[in-house]
């Protein structure tokens, strides 16, 4: 918007704008507050801004460990190492029941 198309404001009608603000401000909170569960998911949402910076990366797999590939038989477990700034997680990953070849 070029500025000869823009409202002058003068010191009156800014004090008016504030005032109907804050009554609209008022008159939504009270009348049509913003339902607790939308409150949630915002709250959520905000929570998950920084969820790669907070993921833990995986450091070791003993499935493609070259020097391991050799002592491994079919029924041993996977290892998986996961570190995080202050964690650090540990996964055995084993072969269902269901999917093992029959004996």
């Amino acid at each position: 918007m070029s500025d000869h198309m823009k409202p002058a404001l003068t010191g009156g009608e800014d004090a008016e704008d504030d005032r109907l603000l804050a009554e609209l401000r008022d008159l939504a909170s009270t009348d049509d507050p913003v339902p607790l569960d939308a409150m949630a998911a915002a709250r959520s949402a905000i929570a998950w801004r920084t969820m790669d910076a907070e993921l833990a990366e995986l450091t070791a797999d003993t499935s493609v460990e070259p020097q391991l590939a050799g002592i491994r038989g079919a029924d041993t477990p996977t290892l998986l190492s996961f570190d995080g700034a202050n964690v650090t997680v540990e996964v055995e990953v084993v072969q269902g029941a269901a999917d093992r070849p029959p004996r």
